[in-house]
């Protein structure tokens, strides 16, 4: 395993790979130039600084990030994300705190087009202001218009299950975790029920992969999903064990347990769809450092340190196009980032999900 001084190493060689191209994905901390600062700040918790990669940072935050996507209002996809890049940055470079003040106070909550969804909707902007609340007092009431928002577009969907998408990234393991996090702040008067009904309508959404094994869909009566982050067994472990925590709910540990399960058939060194952290390896890796949170398994560190190792940067970075390459989600970025949480899981917080400080709180 790579140690967390080597990796620091490879953010130095960063310049070579922004001139490559640089990504012009959607703007957010997922696919765009954000993840970059976003990933300096956080791991200046764990003491990996340098004069060039904090420079480096502040130019990406100065510059346009990615094409904006129309309707998109989370952290990971959306404005929220360079709010989120610069408070992440703040402590290093206390300059990005009245710019985060500033972007928050024109933030337009209303006008989202994609729903309760984690990645690009309501779920994601309850989850990146929760991150923010505590420190830029203007994040309070954004974070209670988003959670009244949020409540008001799931409770209709109780009980609807027809092609009901389960997944991290647009689905019910994401708003699980938003709603979770907004339950503790504005008590939900429907948690109950969401808890009880996810619950049933996960365990009963098991299919077969093309092997005979047992997986959770993409969206419920549909095939078995690919194995990443985004969509699929492993995100939705992911969600489930946050869910726990955020909440103590037994059923969400259940969900978290019967997914691991699912995943043990699988040798994600080697079976996975690609090796970023949105679709592949990196994304089962996060899954299992977060599982490792919930209930101190050291197996589960143990998977993820080797899925990381088994990663050839090289042949990641020859695999992607040159728009993603210096991304988190789908570049060097998740893999340098996945490769500290191992050697620091207990310092550094899960890719743009730093809600386990909101879980010691409780």
């Amino acid at each position: 395993m790579v140690e967390l001084g080597q990796l620091a190493i490879q953010y130095l060689e960063l310049d070579e790979i922004w001139s490559r191209g640089a990504s012009t994905l959607y703007d957010g901390i997922a696919n765009s130039r954000l993840g970059y600062p976003w990933l300096i700040g956080t791991l200046s918790r764990v003491g990996i600084e340098h004069a060039t990669m904090t420079r480096f940072a502040r130019v990406r935050l100065r510059s346009p990030s990615g094409e904006i996507k129309p309707g998109a209002r989370a952290a990971f996809v959306g404005s929220l994300g360079r709010s989120l890049a610069r408070a992440t940055m703040a402590d290093i470079d206390p300059d990005q705190g009245p710019c985060v003040e500033s972007e928050l106070e024109s933030f337009v909550l209303a006008g989202g087009e994609f729903g309760p969804d984690l990645f690009l909707g309501t779920a994601g902007v309850v989850a990146g202001l929760a991150q923010l609340v505590g420190r830029y007092p203007v994040a309070g009431p954004l974070l209670d218009q988003a959670i009244d928002e949020l409540y008001a577009q799931l409770e209709p969907g109780i009980g609807q299950a027809e092609r009901r998408v389960l997944g991290l990234a647009h689905g019910l393991a994401g708003q699980a975790v938003a709603l979770e996090v907004g339950h503790r702040r504005r008590p939900c008067p429907f948690i109950e029920a969401f808890r009880a009904w996810t619950y049933e309508l996960v365990c009963a959404s098991v299919v077969d992969d093309a092997d005979g094994r047992p997986l959770w869909p993409h969206a419920v009566g549909g095939i078995a999903a690919f194995q990443g982050w985004c969509n699929g067994t492993p995100g939705m472990v992911h969600g489930f064990a946050l869910a726990a925590a955020l909440s103590g709910d037994r059923r969400y540990r259940a969900l978290t347990e019967r997914g691991l399960e699912l995943m043990g058939r699988f040798d994600f060194t080697r079976e996975s769809m690609n090796d970023t952290l949105c679709c592949g390896a990196l994304g089962v890796a996060e899954a299992y450092l977060n599982a490792f949170r919930l209930d101190r398994d050291p197996d589960h560190l143990e998977r993820a340190r080797a899925i990381v190792a088994s990663v050839d940067p090289l042949a990641m970075a020859a695999d992607n196009h040159a728009d993603e390459i210096a991304s988190l989600h789908r570049g060097l970025l998740g893999w340098i980032y996945v490769g500290c949480e191992c050697e620091a899981v207990d310092e550094l917080p899960p890719v743009g999900l730093d809600l386990w400080p909101v879980v010691a709180a409780q």
